[in-house]
């Protein structure tokens, strides 16, 4: 029996301490209990949250759950996943669907108010960039990063792929004037309109000098094209259908519903001249630098640019009346002039006309939401009339006044809202609303646990706050105080903290600042107790001594390190004598060169100095005595850690490895690699009792390490191997602290996100972890071979081949394998000459394929090897002989005939012929049921209608005349009924 090596296994358990992620939108919903209060929903790194704007708390979390697909395998492997993040959001009000697309190309829609899990889809093979709902809420398109456009039919859980960009799709909106129009703009500086019927591109728009980054439709008839591009002009264009009849004809077609009927009917040569697309030209914005991000409100009235300064521009369109009289009025005026040409249209200045700009914001705008649309005035009562309000967004009427909210997500990882009106052409802040903030401010920096594990310190540059590890609360806040006292708001750097570490009894901290201060915080009543300018340079190094009778302090400015001893000083209080810890300067530690890492052993006998000049020193901690040089990286010791038996150093360092000295001799034992980029901190992980040689001093040091490349990674230091990798982080990890019982570890990253990294009951087995990891550079291989194989056709379907494409092929074989072989045991003649004829591995195979989704099936039956597509034809073939599972058996042989076609036109023959005259009897029989069940539908629909008491008072008071109708409506209705039962 082979001899596998356990260790404990750790999972990534909760993030705290991000409000917003960067790279991800937010947006403004209506809560359907006070729908004039919206709910702010954003991506926090794997989640999506419902903010309340009023209490500032999460409303409700979405998660993307780990969960393994195709319902009957027998062991839920543990899978490697990359850290999915939520990388796009979007809604569809009236269904409350919330689409969340995620960093691996995953789309999932949830209720939005229940939080219920509706559909899954694998779009893209890279983050989802951009996604849009139509009207109605059964198609959804994505682009991604990939390029590609997806659009996905989410009732039947389906799609195709458009192909058309050369860069990263950074926009996608369905014309809702031309039902089967879908608008995409990339950063190839391409803008392109796709005819969903035929799935082709039949219009591109060119003029833009680089990327495109965002557009938006605005005007009454969202006739108005708005797009921002990598300068700081916004380019409008106007969209309409062209017609060459008799103008009496076109003005008897004008409404949307007739020209997207005489859009539909064109062929694909003649679309391009149908849809014009006309430069109206572009208008200049106040702020400099490339559009970030475009939104408009419900009317199409006003325009929100945000850019990459510290302003938002607003942008006001006139109404269809009123482009009309400026028209007239700017014709009439060029009559009056001799030989001036009469203009035909407006121009962009006349269409786009600012209206207001939004500043002094404390940090870079990051992305603008508008709330609801609401009418200024309201009736005498105080409550809100929410028919007027949802007809003032949804119909095209002209409202003069409106108040409305805008949410700014911003780079200090916050949210503000605005109470905004528009009035007389120009747009108002009338308050600040409220101020969403669950966290730092800024990249957290360093991070530390208490003795007792229960609770998790982190420190960004001006703040410090306590959180509990169990409800992951926020316990306080400490600002760090200015050189001069206060609290330092400039940000210059003299009230920033670098270091800090929990003092004995975990009720006071000690923190180091930029600016060379020791600030001892008192946790218990939030304030700062004590300064001391403890160095002239900022403090890189900040350690408690293993025995806990001090802290030694260093700066990357001094070449010395400061030795501090606690003492207990008594002041007088109300009430008697108080006493408080303190901290007092023992001695200064003279060192070769300026010191960048510090650590004490556990038995406090030697202290290690990792120094700039790249070398190690080993110092006797109680007479400052060298014991051991050493030298061997080719950058400085950025993190120094010492195993639980005082006889290993563990030393990572800028060049990207780790190497481990025996503390005896002073001897390089082994180098580590693994790490992509610089190493930034490391830790030992006490290994828990019943592991293979936990007991043992040269099998239990496990060790945890962190960098610059996203990752952690766990080693076995005594045994000189890699263990795991943990990802998660999507920014340089910074820091990483253990719990004294090794339950947990904490971790932090650049982007403020505090990650905390769970021991589960589970061991993590080493030969399956390798396992693992060849399954994940295997998915990506042929993720580059399929990137390499794409060829350029306009469209396609959905799935991409992944490695859940092969697992679901496998169990797709499993499957097919199982009713081959029990169909042969039930076929074979018993003892007794009888054969057996039983249908129980047929409803089986049948039960199996209705479990499985849509999307999965999909997957497999795409990566499925064409040498099995027989097979799998034979099986549907038995399947609608018997009638079992029509529309899954129709759906698999339309996707069987997407990927093997060439294959079973060669070897299939005679099954196939078989299998086409069932197929059609199968979809004869669905558009049977189909139309029964409409006509069912339409009867209980009059059923509905006859029980309502809304008839005519006239019919009312003739008693007669209601008795004959009814008489009639009973007839009618019955035979209706007697019709469907003789179907």
């Amino acid at each position: 029996m082979p001899v596998t090596h356990e260790y404990p296994r750790y999972t990534a358990d909760s993030r705290f301490g991000l409000t917003a992620s960067p790279r991800c939108n937010i947006l403004a919903v209506s809560d359907p209990v006070t729908r004039h209060r919206p709910l702010v929903l954003a991506g926090a790194a794997e989640d999506a949250i419902a903010w309340n704007p009023v209490t500032g708390q999460a409303a409700r979390k979405f998660r993307e759950e780990d969960d393994d697909d195709f319902a009957d395998e027998e062991a839920a492997r543990p899978r490697l996943r990359a850290g999915a993040v939520v990388a796009r959001l979007a809604w569809h009000a009236g269904a409350s669907v919330l689409a969340v697309g995620y960093s691996d190309g995953w789309i999932r829609l949830y209720n939005l108010w229940t939080g219920e899990l509706l559909v899954k889809f694998c779009g893209h093979k890279n983050a989802v960039s951009s996604m849009a709902f139509n009207a109605d809420g059964s198609l959804l398109a994505a682009g991604g990063m990939d390029s590609d456009v997806t659009v996905l039919r989410i009732e039947g859980e389906s799609g195709f792929r458009l192909q058309g960009h050369s860069n990263a799709v950074t926009k996608v909106e369905f014309l809702e004037q031309w039902s089967n129009c879908l608008l995409s703009a990339s950063k190839d500086g391409l803008m392109k309109f796709w005819n969903l019927d035929i799935r082709v591109c039949f219009k591109t728009l060119t003029g833009h000098p680089g990327e495109i980054w965002d557009f938006a439709l605005i005007g009454d008839a969202r006739d108005l094209l708005v797009t921002g591009s990598c300068d700081n002009q916004l380019r409008l264009w106007r969209l309409s259908v062209q017609d060459d009849r008799a103008p009496e004809a076109k003005r008897a077609q004008t409404d949307a519903a007739k020209e997207a009927e005489q859009l539909a009917l064109l062929q694909p040569a003649d679309l391009e001249d149908a849809l014009a697309a006309e430069f109206l030209g572009s208008v200049a914005k106040a702020t400099k630098g490339r559009t970030h991000s475009l939104a408009a409100t419900a009317d199409g009235r006003l325009l929100c640019v945000a850019s990459g300064t510290r302003g938002l521009e607003w942008f006001a369109c006139p109404s269809s009346a009123e482009q009309r009289t400026r028209l007239k009025q700017r014709q009439r005026k060029a009559a009056r002039k001799a030989g001036a040409d009469r203009p035909s249209r407006l121009a962009a200045e006349d269409l786009l006309k600012p209206a207001g700009m939004l500043t002094g914001f404390p940090a870079k705008l990051r992305w603008p939401a508008l709330g609801p649309v609401r009418l200024a005035e309201q009736p005498a009562s105080g409550a809100i009339d929410e028919a007027a309000v949802d007809a003032a967004q949804g119909s095209h009427r002209q409202v003069e006044a409106l108040r409305f909210e805008c949410f700014v997500s911003l780079a200090n990882n916050s949210i503000l809202s605005y109470r905004l009106s528009y009035s007389d052409g120009a747009v108002t802040v009338d308050s600040l609303g409220s101020k969403i903030s669950h966290g730092h401010e800024g990249p957290v920096r360093w991070a530390t646990v208490s003795s007792d594990g229960l609770a998790v310190m982190t420190l960004s540059a001006g703040q410090l706050k306590l959180w509990r590890f169990s409800s992951l609360a926020c316990l306080l806040t400490i600002a760090c105080p200015s050189s001069s006292g206060g609290e330092d708001q400039s940000g210059s750097g003299g009230g920033q903290m670098t270091r800090c570490v929990f003092l004995p009894g975990d009720r006071y901290a000690a923190v180091g600042t930029a600016d060379g201060r020791l600030l001892l915080c008192d946790l218990s009543d939030g304030r700062v107790a004590e300064q001391l300018q403890a160095h002239s340079g900022p403090v890189t190094c900040l350690r408690q001594l293993s025995d806990s009778s001090g802290l030694i302090s260093g700066s990357s400015g001094e070449r010395q390190a400061m030795q501090w001893r606690y003492e207990i000083s008594r002041a007088a209080a109300q009430g008697g004598l108080s006493s408080r810890l303190g901290l007092l300067l023992a001695r200064s530690i003279a060192l070769d060169d300026c010191l960048a890492s510090v650590c004490s052993t556990p038995d406090a006998r030697l202290l290690c100095c990792g120094l700039l000049d790249n070398s190690i020193r080993v110092l006797f901690t109680d007479s400052v005595r060298q014991f051991l040089h050493l030298h061997g990286h080719s950058q400085p010791a950025s993190a120094l850690a010492a195993s639980s038996d005082s006889s290993l150093l563990a030393s990572g360092s800028g060049d990207r490895t780790i190497r481990l000295w025996g503390l005896q001799f002073g001897d390089c034992q082994k180098i580590l690699r693994g790490h992509d980029l610089a190493i930034a901190d490391l830790a030992f992980v006490p290994m828990p009792q019943g592991f293979e040689g936990a007991d043992s001093s040269s099998s239990s040091r496990l060790l945890v390490s962190c960098g610059a490349d996203k990752c952690l990674r766990l080693w076995d230091a005594g045994k000189f191997r890699r263990v795991a990798a943990l990802h998660g982080h999507q920014s340089a990890v910074a820091c990483v602290a253990v719990a004294p019982t090794g339950d947990y570890f904490a971790s932090v990253d650049q982007d403020g996100s505090v990650r905390t990294w769970q021991r589960t009951d589970e061991p993590l087995v080493l030969e399956e972890q390798r396992e693992l990891e060849k399954d994940a550079q295997f998915e990506e291989e042929m993720a580059e071979q399929q990137a390499e194989a794409t060829d350029s056709a306009a469209s396609g379907l959905v799935s991409r081949l992944s490695l859940q494409s092969v697992r679901g092929a496998e169990a797709l074989l499993a499957a097919l394998e199982r009713w081959e072989t029990d169909t042969d045991r039930e076929t074979k003649p018993s003892s007794a000459g009888v054969s057996g004829g039983s249908n129980k591995p047929l409803e089986s195979l049948g039960s199996w394929l209705g479990r499985q989704p849509l999307h999965e099936l999909e997957q497999a039956i795409s990566a499925l090897p064409a040498v099995h597509a027989k097979r799998l034809l034979a099986a549907l073939d038995s399947l609608a002989a018997g009638g079992l599972q029509p529309e899954r058996v129709c759906r698999c042989a339309c996707l069987l005939l997407s990927f093997h076609f060439p294959c079973l036109a060669v070897s299939a023959g005679d099954t196939a012929a078989k299998f086409q005259s069932r197929l059609t009897a199968c979809g004869n029989g669905l558009t049977d049921l189909l139309g029964f069940n409409l006509a069912a539908l339409r009867i209980l629909q009059s059923m509905a209608a006859e029980q309502q008491p809304d008839a005519p008072a006239a019919e009312a008071a003739d008693g007669s005349g209601v008795g004959r109708a009814k008489s009639k409506r009973q007839k009618k209705r019955q035979k209706q009924i007697f019709d469907l039962r003789t179907v």
